[in-house]
């Protein structure tokens, strides 16, 4: 799945089009995306860098999604 989704990101940057990709895997998110949407009952409740989303997320359902990622993905928040 992450390779087909590496080379999506890499056509997508060779030709300079923006892929928009819908998902709740964090892990997925945080390899691929270099900017983040985190949406909640259909309203946007953080966004920004994936990065700084992931390393610092402020609303809690996106503490939330972290805390479902396994240990060797995304670092889970204390």
């Amino acid at each position: 799945q992450l390779q087909v989704l590496r080379l999506l990101k890499h056509k997508a940057r060779a030709s300079g089009t923006a892929v928009l990709f819908i998902s709740h895997d964090m892990v997925v998110v945080s390899q691929l995306c270099d900017s983040v949407y985190v949406m909640y009952a259909g309203s946007v409740i953080e966004s920004g860098v994936t990065a700084d989303i992931i390393h610092h997320p402020r609303h809690p359902y996106t503490i939330g999604l972290l805390q479902c990622a396994p240990e060797h993905g995304v670092p889970r928040q204390p």
